[in-house]
């Protein structure tokens, strides 16, 4: 079942040219949910003066998915609906919340990436639902899964990126949870 959290908060700073909107995003990555993101976004975009610094942040709370969706959105087609409805996107992360799998490919969208020290942020090894491409073995898929998903870290965080390979995380099964604190720096660039 499609599960999608949609809330808007406006925020009003000391500012009066400022405005931030929350929308929260607790779903599968699919590329329905990710549509439904998108209409989130717009929404918030057209609720906000325009001549306001406009700001949503996007706050995850997700399993993951589809992880070539979520990299497909975080560079690609997110920032290209900010820019085109005129708003900044940023993600954050709540204390003692998870953003597992295809959804830490999805925090690398935003600006500003928030996240507690109690945050918490799982990889786990790719898994593969579809039949493979004919001529291609499993591993040559996942290797290249897993290549996609280290690239999509390494655009904000190439020292997480590094660790992410030497600690082997995405060749296990179970889930290897790392906390806000322990990705501070580049990946997390705003640590409560």
């Amino acid at each position: 079942m499609l599960k999608l959290i949609i809330s808007f908060l406006l925020l009003l700073p000391s500012s009066p040219t400022a405005a931030t909107v929350l929308v929260s995003y607790s779903s599968s990555i699919t590329q329905n949910s990710l549509n439904n993101l998108s209409d989130s976004i717009a929404r918030a975009a057209r609720a906000m003066r325009p001549d306001s610094e406009r700001v949503v942040v996007v706050v995850l709370s997700s399993a993951g998915g589809d992880l070539q969706k979520a990299i497909r959105y975080a560079q690609q087609d997110g920032p290209e609906l900010a820019q085109r409805v005129g708003v900044r996107l940023d993600t954050r992360v709540n204390n003692y919340a998870s953003c597992e799998s295809a959804c830490t490919v999805l925090f690398t969208m935003g600006a500003r990436r928030t996240a507690w020290r109690n945050s918490k942020f799982g990889f786990h090894s790719p898994q593969i639902e579809s039949r493979l491409p004919a001529g291609m073995s499993r591993e040559y898929v996942l290797d290249y899964i897993r290549n996609l998903w280290t690239d999509a870290i390494a655009r904000v965080d190439p020292g997480l990126a590094r660790q992410i390979e030497s600690r082997r995380y995405l060749m296990r099964v179970d889930m290897q949870y790392l906390s806000g604190r322990a990705v501070s720096g580049g990946y997390v660039n705003d640590l409560r």
